[in-house]
């Protein structure tokens, strides 16, 4: 079943979640969001601190010099507080100490891939790879800046084999996953998104992915269900109800899916992308009621509206009319 995308009308979009794991085994946490960010090229690394800092947590003066797990230690803590040159500074001085390190150069790994620098943190991945060749995060971690970098085809089987040595990685599943969708092999997305779980229950964006993949497949309800148990489990409101509104949407439940929207963000927003629902559906004249709802609520603010009205106008036109698609009932009356 043709899923349809409205990708000619402006702020209605999906939100998937990408899991990027940190330093110190702490990121369990729903935070990072689907969708890479823009990679930043051309950037230098991170710059290393030079000499003792000023100030470390826990330490009085830097007089003597510490062991590995110390600078480790150290370096977990100014990570945890988003000093990142400060923590990639003690990350290196506990491989000067001990070089063969694996777990200060799996952090330090992620800690470029964070930050934006992919091909540095393949590099360090690698390298951590060549001395441990059985340290499954290092897949995990390599596979993710393959990811990053568009290499996805290595990158599916750098979290084949991070699963293999260890099958309680969760987050390769997730990237599995995604790269299963992105190819559209939807079935094998939702299974691997179902292992994720069964690893990591109620994880919220898990339940986001599985929602995604359901309606990629054409499952509507399933989606529906996955993206309400996201939201019953703590995720981010906006992202998860602007992809139930779509997938309620489909199921031809208008008002539950306006309700939805406006749950997520505010009422011009909510207006305008029933308006992009009602316009790829060919119900013009409900289209235009929200659209004109949606300028009239903000029309300093909300120019996306009146964008989208034009749009439409100008499509009517080339339609001789519009599509045929049925009116709509009247007591859907949403956007009044």
């Amino acid at each position: 079943m043709r899923v349809a995308s409205p990708t000619r009308w402006l702020s209605v979009g999906w939100a998937l979640a990408i899991m990027v794991g940190g330093c110190a085994s702490v990121h369990d946490q729903a935070a990072p969001a689907f969708g890479h960010g823009p990679l930043l090229k051309g950037r230098s690394p991170i710059p290393t601190a030079q000499g003792q800092p000023t100030s470390e947590p826990g330490r009085s003066a830097p007089d003597a010099p510490l062991d590995a797990a110390e600078y480790e230690r150290l370096g977990d803590q100014y990570a945890r507080q988003g000093s990142v040159t400060l923590a990639f500074a003690q990350y290196e001085r506990a491989l000067r100490v001990a070089p063969t390190a694996a777990s200060v150069r799996h952090k330090r790994g992620m800690l470029l891939l964070t930050n934006g620098f992919p091909q540095d943190a393949k590099q360090e991945f690698l390298a951590l790879i060549r001395e441990h060749a059985d340290y499954a995060a290092a897949f995990e971690g390599l596979g993710q800046a393959l990811l990053q970098l568009d290499d996805s085809g290595p990158a599916e089987e750098m979290f084949r084999s991070a699963i293999q040595i260890d099958p309680r990685l969760w987050r390769a599943h997730v990237f599995l996953g995604i790269l299963y969708d992105s190819r559209r092999r939807h079935q094998e997305a939702i299974d691997a998104y179902r292992t994720a779980l069964g690893l990591k229950p109620a994880h919220p964006d898990i339940l986001n992915n599985l929602g995604m993949s359901y309606y990629l497949a054409g499952d509507f309800e399933q989606a529906i269900d996955s993206f309400q148990q996201a939201l019953r489990a703590g995720a981010d409101g906006a992202r998860i109800s602007n992809n139930l509104a779509m997938a309620l949407a489909r199921v031809h439940r208008y008002r539950d899916a306006y309700e939805a929207f406006s749950s997520g963000t505010d009422a011009a927003k909510a207006a305008n992308n029933m308006g992009v629902v009602f316009a790829e559906r060919g119900y013009y004249r409900e289209a235009r009621r929200c659209f004109e709802h949606a300028f009239a609520i903000s029309p300093a603010y909300y120019e996306a509206a009146r964008t989208n009205l034009h749009r439409l106008m100008a499509e009517r036109t080339a339609d001789r009319g519009g599509r045929t698609a049925p009116p709509p009932p009247d007591h859907w009356g949403i956007c009044r």
